[in-house]
C-alpha cells in the first residue's frame, strides 16, 4: 500500500482488518394515575406504571410498579381553629410504592459476547481455521428489574404566614434483585484470553432507612428581592440483607454491611526494636515492619504470621449523617445565585455558584 494513498484506498492493503458495531435498546412505558381530594383535607393518590426494556432476559423485560399515598391536612380541621393565627399548614402523609431500576445494563448485557477470528485464527494441519473467543460479559438467562419497595411517613408544616415551612419524615427502602456486574471465578472456566468474564446478575437484597428534617425560612420577600435559607439534617443507615452465595470478598460485598464497605488490614503501628525476638518470630516480622491487628484463628488468640484471613471490615464510605445549609437569592429576573454548604461525618464541601440567564444583562 502506497503511503500517499492514506485512507482513500483501503482496499489496496495486503492485510485488511474490518470491524463494525451496532447497539440498540428499546424502552416502553404505560402509566395510570388517580387523584382524589375530599374537602381539601383528605387526599388520596394512586398510580401505577408498566415498564419494559429490551436488554433484560426473555420473560423478565416487563414489570409493574404501583404506588399509593394518603394525606390528612390537620390544620383544616375544626379543632385547629385556635391555631390559624400562626399555623398555616400541618399535613400528615404516608406513602408506599415500588420503583424499578435498569441502570448500568447495556444493550446486550444478557447475551454472551464473543469475537470471531475468521482470517487469523489457529493453524490445523497447516491451514488457518477460524475460531471464536469469549469477550466482555457472559450471558444471563434470568436478568430482570431491580425493584425497590419504599415506605415514607412525613409531617409537613408552615407557620407565621408562610415565613417558615419545613418537614420531618421517616423513610425505609428495601431493594431486591440488586443489579450487579459480577466477575466470575477463574475456576468456572469462563474466560476471555485467560481473564475471567463478568456476568450481570440480580444478586442481593439491601435495606436503607433513616430520618430527614428540613426547615426553610423566607427571610425577605418583596417585589424585587427574595432571600431564603434552608437547613436540612439527614440520618441514614444502609446494609446488605442477603447474598445468595454469602459474602463476596472479591466484590467487597458483605451481609450486614453497607454496599460501600471498606475491607482490609487494620493498621496498628510499627514493630519496634524493643519487641522480644520470640514475639517477632511468632508474627513473622522484623523491627520496622508494619504492625497490623491480627484476628483469632482456631483459638490462637491472633498470634500467628500475617495472612489474608486477618483482613476485616474497617468501615464504610457512606455518611451516617448529612447536614446541608443553603441560601438562595433572587433580584428581579437577572441573577439567581445559590450558596450551598454540605457537611457529612466523612467530608465537608462548600460551593458557590451564580446563574445569569442569557440575553438578560
Amino acid at each position: 500500500m502506497v503511503d500517499q494513498w492514506s485512507f482513500w484506498r483501503l482496499t489496496s492493503g495486503t492485510s485488511q482488518h474490518v470491524e463494525s458495531d451496532f447497539a440498540q435498546t428499546q424502552k416502553m412505558s404505560f402509566a395510570f394515575r388517580l387523584n382524589y381530594s375530599y374537602k381539601g383535607k383528605y387526599l388520596f393518590n394512586f398510580s401505577t406504571r408498566w415498564d419494559g426494556v429490551s436488554q433484560f432476559s426473555t420473560g423478565h423485560k416487563w414489570d409493574a410498579f404501583p404506588a399509593g399515598a394518603l394525606a390528612w391536612r390537620i390544620s383544616d380541621e375544626a379543632f385547629m381553629e385556635k391555631t390559624r393565627s400562626w399555623l398555616d399548614n400541618l399535613k400528615l402523609r404516608v406513602s408506599y410504592g415500588i420503583t424499578g431500576n435498569s441502570g448500568g445494563t447495556t444493550a446486550y448485557s444478557t447475551t454472551t459476547q464473543a469475537y470471531v477470528y475468521a482470517a487469523s485464527g489457529i493453524s490445523i494441519n497447516g491451514k488457518i481455521v477460524p475460531f471464536t473467543q469469549y469477550s466482555g460479559t457472559y450471558g444471563s438467562s434470568d436478568l430482570g428489574w431491580e425493584k425497590s419497595y419504599n415506605w415514607n411517613v412525613g409531617l409537613d408544616f408552615g407557620i407565621l404566614n408562610g415565613r417558615i415551612d419545613g418537614s420531618v419524615e421517616w423513610f425505609k427502602t428495601t431493594t431486591k434483585g440488586l443489579l450487579f456486574k459480577r466477575t466470575l471465578p477463574i475456576t468456572s472456566g469462563l474466560t476471555g484470553w485467560g481473564s475471567p468474564l463478568a456476568i450481570w446478575q440480580n444478586i442481593a437484597q439491601t435495606s436503607n432507612q433513616g430520618v430527614e428534617a428540613t426547615i426553610t425560612s423566607h427571610n425577605i420577600r418583596n417585589k424585587d428581592f427574595t432571600w431564603n435559607t434552608t437547613l436540612s439534617v439527614t440520618w441514614n443507615k444502609e446494609q446488605i440483607d442477603d447474598l445468595p452465595d454469602g459474602d463476596l470478598i472479591a466484590e467487597n460485598l458483605f451481609v450486614g454491611e453497607p454496599i460501600k464497605a471498606i475491607y482490609g488490614y487494620k493498621y496498628a503501628g510499627i514493630w519496634g526494636t524493643d519487641t522480644p525476638q520470640e514475639t517477632l518470630d511468632a508474627y513473622g516480622v522484623k523491627p520496622g515492619f508494619i504492625k497490623i491487628e491480627t484476628l483469632d484463628q482456631k483459638g490462637d488468640g491472633g498470634v500467628h504470621k500475617y495472612s489474608t484471613e486477618d483482613r476485616q471490615i474497617l468501615g464504610h464510605s457512606n455518611p451516617d449523617w448529612i447536614i446541608g445549609f443553603s441560601n438562595s437569592f433572587t433580584y428581579k429576573i437577572l441573577i439567581y445565585p445559590s450558596l450551598p454548604w454540605r457537611v457529612t461525618d466523612k467530608q465537608s464541601t462548600v460551593t458557590c455558584s451564580a446563574i445569569i440567564p442569557p440575553n438578560r444583562v
